[in-house]
């Protein structure tokens, strides 16, 4: 079944995507004694973690993108284990395909 593969690597980068969306590991600096972090959703310093206080547009929008770029590989996901029930199966990976490929 060829169409395992693909289906593999789709879950595999969905679980990637939202690894990464949703930890705290984006940016990270060693202060003396100390290190802190930082995520698209929170600042951690210490061990204690906060919501950003003052978020700028760049930070708001690469939210935004990896969101929709999530949304984007669960539906290209859900495209390709659809595509093992129907009769348009060709069109259905390809744009299952093309979603997967957006998402990323």
């Amino acid at each position: 079944m060829p169409a395992g593969g693909g289906l593999l690597c789709g879950a595999t980068g969905l679980a990637l995507l939202l690894a990464a969306t949703v930890t705290h590991g984006w940016l990270q600096r060693r202060a003396p004694g100390d290190i802190a972090s930082l995520g698209l959703w929170r600042l951690c310093l210490g061990g204690q973690c906060h919501p950003h206080p003052a978020t700028p547009a760049l930070w708001e929008a690469t939210r935004v993108l990896m969101l929709l770029s999530v949304l984007a590989a669960a539906a290209g996901l859900a495209l390709g284990v659809s595509m093992t029930a129907g009769t348009a199966r060709r069109a259905r990976a390809r744009v299952a395909g093309v979603t997967l490929l957006l998402a990323g």
